[in-house]
Parts: structure tokens; C-alpha cells; sequence
């Protein structure tokens, strides 16, 4: 076992190992800011996988190559024990890209999960953050791909890249709630692609992209699900709202916007950052239009 200030990392019987909040932490704190080991400039599952991350790997001092033999290391058919290791404990960092943690790799998946993990690049680190108070003595988890796909293709993501089957209560369809749960984020999938693909459609005062972008945090907020994947929901609603000239409306999801990276990322992420002078450009404008409108009801008035 292995203690930290916020949290301990120690063996689960049947799961290899876990971390647990060794206090009550409050949503929004950062649990870990951790330090990379090794990286690859592309993380696409094919023929060069392996050589990329031997490259990497042989790189390393043996002090550290000897830490990345530490991990996890499912058996599969065809991958080498390095392919399996890297691919079981990476994370996402600059994308295409993956990168190996030491302490974020000991975090398990959940498809309900009370964490969020998120490739820092102002930090050069990857951060957790407390989505939700936990409470001491809970295990900390994340959700290592989108929470609202599909049953599913989250079953062939995990087996066909971390090569293990998530037993979450979310994974459990056969009772009434797994199923309403299953509905509602096949529901989510399907909205998700769909709003996707309005990059490249018309504006964004379309009101079909903006029905189905509330009708997308309606079903996040009824299956209590969070990550940045909302922030940049809300930010399509900001959009969506300002381009019909709903200003007050598109105030209010920006709000929501900043609210979320800040509790998910911190205020030293570049998105937090960007999202909260978006926010302040929008203050500005509106305060702008408004003292315009009073001017012109005073002029009205003499």
C-alpha cells in the first residue's frame, strides 16, 4: 500500500490495484498532477505500435523502464507484454498521442465515474479532479473513454484496447434502471454525433442543432453524467443562444461552461483559460449593448 496526502493506493482483491480518497474530498479538487513517464506520438492500434513504444521505452533510464514493468499487463493473443502494458495504463495526452503515468495508471475505470483526468499541457502533467465530493474510504475512478456511448461499444473499447470487461453498475442493463440508464446514453450517443457533425453544416442559429443540444444536457443531468465532453455542450448552446440574440441565455451557459473546465481541469488549463475570457468578452458586450439601451431610453425621455 502506498499513501498519499489526498489518497492511498492499495490492492483490490480480483482488480490488481486501486486508489482511495484518504479523506473527504470536495468536488473540484485536484487529487493528482502526475508526472510523465513515457509517451508516443501516436497511439493508432497497427503494425509500427510496437516499435513506438520500445523507442520510447528504451529511452528511459532502467530505474524507470523498471517502474513501466510494475503496471498492469493483461495477456492478449497477438500484442507483446509492452504493447499490453502501454495500452492497459496509458492515457490520452496531445492527440493523437498517449502517454504512460505512474500513480493515474492505478485509477479504475467506472462508467460512473467520481474523477476526471485530463493531459495538462500548461503543467506538462496529467491532472485528476474531484468531479463530485467523495467521501473518505471511496475509490477514486474515472471514465477512461466517453460515459454516454453505448453498452456496447464501450464493452468493445475496453476489450479491444484495456482488455478487461467494466462491471460497473452502468454495465449492469438487466434491471429497470440499467436499462432506462442504457436508453438515455444510447440516446446521448446518437445526439453527440449528431451535433458533431453541425461543424460543418449551417450556423449555429439552426434550431434543430440547439434542440438537440439541450435535449443532450437534459440526459446528462438525468443520468448523472459529467466531463468535459458537457463543457463543450454547453459552449454549443453559448453559440447557439448568441446567434439568435438570446444574449442572457448564452450568459448563462457560458457561466456553465467556466463552471465545469474549472471543476474538471483547474484554472491553469488552456481551456479553462480560453473559456473564461469568452466569458469575459461576452460580459463586456452585453454590458456595452445595455448601457447603450439605457442612453438611448434617456435621449427618449428629454
Amino acid at each position: 500500500m502506498i499513501s498519499y496526502k489526498m489518497y492511498t493506493i492499495r490492492s483490490i482483491p480480483g482488480k490488481g490495484q486501486g486508489m482511495f480518497a484518504n479523506k473527504d474530498i470536495k468536488a473540484g479538487s485536484r487529487i493528482l498532477a502526475d508526472e510523465l513517464l513515457l509517451s508516443i506520438a501516436e497511439s493508432k492500434i497497427d503494425e509500427g505500435i510496437g516499435e513506438r513504444i520500445s523507442v520510447s521505452l528504451h529511452g528511459l533510464p532502467p530505474e524507470q523502464q523498471q517502474q513501466f514493468e510494475t503496471l498492469h499487463c493483461p495477456d492478449h493473443p497477438t500484442w507483446t507484454p509492452a504493447v499490453s502494458r502501454f495500452l492497459a495504463n496509458c492515457f490520452e495526452v496531445e492527440a493523437p498521442g498517449s502517454g504512460i503515468f505512474l500513480k493515474a495508471s492505478r485509477i479504475n475505470n467506472s462508467c460512473f465515474p467520481n474523477a476526471f483526468f485530463s493531459w495538462n499541457q500548461n503543467l506538462h502533467r496529467l491532472t485528476v479532479h474531484a468531479m463530485v465530493d467523495i467521501p473518505i474510504g471511496d475509490e477514486i475512478t474515472v471514465c477512461y473513454i466517453f460515459p454516454f456511448y453505448s453498452l456496447q461499444i464501450r464493452r468493445d473499447l475496453f476489450r479491444e484496447h484495456y482488455v478487461f470487461e467494466c462491471d460497473c453498475s452502468a454495465c449492469h442493463v438487466e434491471t429497470g434502471i440499467g436499462r432506462r440508464g442504457e436508453f438515455r446514453r444510447r440516446r446521448m450517443e446518437t445526439l453527440y454525433t449528431a451535433i458533431d457533425k453541425t461543424n460543418d453544416g449551417p450556423s449555429n442559429n439552426d434550431q434543430k442543432e440547439l434542440e438537440m443540444v439541450l435535449e443532450f444536457i437534459r440526459l446528462a443531468e438525468d443520468e448523472r453524467l459529467d466531463g468535459q465532453f458537457l463543457s463543450c455542450i454547453y459552449s454549443r448552446a453559448k453559440k447557439c443562444y448568441d446567434d439568435r440574440g438570446s444574449e442572457q441565455l448564452a450568459l448563462e451557459y457560458a457561466e456553465m461552461e467556466v463552471e465545469t473546465n474549472m471543476r474538471l481541469l483547474g484554472d491553469d488549463h488552456a481551456d479553462t483559460q480560453e473559456s473564461a475570457r469568452d466569458l469575459d468578452e461576452l460580459k463586456t458586450r452585453l454590458a456595452m449593448v445595455q448601457q447603450t439601451e439605457e442612453n438611448g431610453e434617456n435621449l427618449g425621455a428629454l
